[in-house]
């Protein structure tokens, strides 16, 4: 998957990403709200969890990706259309975390709508969902924005979520959202 927005490319990380993800993955920002840890204790740790991420991407078409910036190449973050495993069901859901040296700069909402429309577009999704931590009010905020409407709490692994579902035929007004 290789998506592209005015200031972003989010494109499947490579090994050699493996020192930038390394030092992404030790920013204590973008392990913030995290039920994953996707802190890595080395670079060839970093190397070996992106060799994986990238096998069950080329299987299944989508997965984790990194977020970088157009104009420099920065790795800021990572995000995903991966399959929600909680509580016996499996739709696609979003996820996105950044460096917290890139918070407050509109680039969460635009890793969100890129992958909505992508979804919805691409992956001729009926429904998507996200799951946020209730302390999580940017999230939220981003979330309610594109759409999506609070569904129910769910428990994943021992963490409580909130989980939020948008419908394919209730995204229709997207385009109006950039």
């Amino acid at each position: 998957m290789y998506l592209a927005s005015e200031r972003l490319i989010l494109r499947v990380l490579k090994s050699e990403d493996a020192q930038a993800y390394f030092e992404l993955s030790q920013n204590e920002g973008f392990r913030n709200f995290q039920i994953s840890d996707y802190r890595r204790s080395s670079v060839d740790d970093a190397k070996q969890w992106i060799d994986k991420i990238a096998d069950s991407h080329s299987r299944s078409g989508f997965g984790i990706v990194g977020v970088f910036t157009k104009n420099n190449g920065v790795l800021i973050g990572l995000a995903a259309l991966k399959y929600l495993e909680a509580e016996g069901t499996s739709p696609v859901e979003i996820m996105y975390r950044l460096s917290d040296i890139y918070w407050k700069q509109g680039y969460g909402a635009e890793v969100a709508f890129i992958l909505t429309q992508y979804a919805f577009n691409n992956m001729k999704l009926a429904v998507l969902v996200a799951t946020v931590d209730p302390r999580n009010a940017v999230s939220k905020k981003i979330i309610i924005n594109l759409g999506f409407r609070f569904k129910k709490m769910i428990k994943i692994e021992s963490f409580e979520e909130e989980l939020y579902e948008l419908l394919a035929d209730q995204s229709s007004n997207l385009d109006s959202k950039q």
